[in-house]
């Protein structure tokens, strides 16, 4: 009888499939992407995938997750080291979802289908992971930022910015050539946000 698989081996075997999943994605796109292709690109058989995700959308779910968790961990590592002015702060969190492309991409034009798409069980696992590797990273760096103010303001720019970053990527290539432009907007728009923590500038 064949002996069970270790959690390492099940680790292991779900990296595989996502890191398929990543070149596929660059290759094809996320829509052209389904179970079929996946297992040939994995040598895996689709009733094989099945024993570790229920869909391509639980798939995704976990690369949404890694983007997420690098992109929270950068902004950590940027607005721990030095308190800014209110522009500069701005800037600063612009810069580093400038340096995430590939996740605004996929905010702004699949995360809502992977989530309404995947299973319960998975998507209950992200929404755990993702308050842990994003959104409480997130928070902290704030609290590092505005140690005057309460959580409930730092909580309320948060879910700005998350909405916020759904306009990024659109802004970045909605008008060939003017990159530059779409950029600008980004700045600007997430300096109000910041503006609108709290009204008294942080010093530098």
């Amino acid at each position: 009888m064949r002996k069970p698989y270790t959690e390492q081996q099940i680790a292991k075997t779900k990296e595989g499939i996502v890191s398929a999943a990543r070149e596929l994605y660059d290759e094809i796109g996320y829509e052209a992407i389904n179970l079929l292709r996946l297992s040939k690109k994995t040598s895996l058989s689709r009733p094989s995938i099945y024993n570790y995700y229920h869909s391509k959308e639980d798939i995704f779910l976990d690369i949404l997750l890694d983007e997420y968790a690098s992109f929270g961990s950068d902004l950590h590592d940027k607005l721990t080291k030095e308190k800014y002015d209110s522009v500069a702060l701005g800037d600063t969190i612009a810069a580093v979802c400038l340096s995430h492309e590939n996740l605004l991409k996929m905010v702004a034009c699949y995360e809502n289908s992977i989530c309404d798409c995947a299973s319960a069980q998975f998507l209950s696992n992200y929404k755990k992971n993702w308050q842990r590797c994003f959104y409480n990273p997130l928070l902290e760096s704030l609290r590092f930022q505005f140690p005057k103010e309460g959580d409930g303001k730092l909580t309320e720019f948060i879910y700005v910015f998350l909405s916020l970053m759904h306009s990024f990527y659109p802004a970045l290539t909605v008008k060939p050539g003017l990159r530059e432009d779409g950029e600008k907007f980004i700045r600007r728009t997430i300096r109000l946000a910041v503006k609108d923590i709290d009204a008294s500038e942080v010093e530098a």
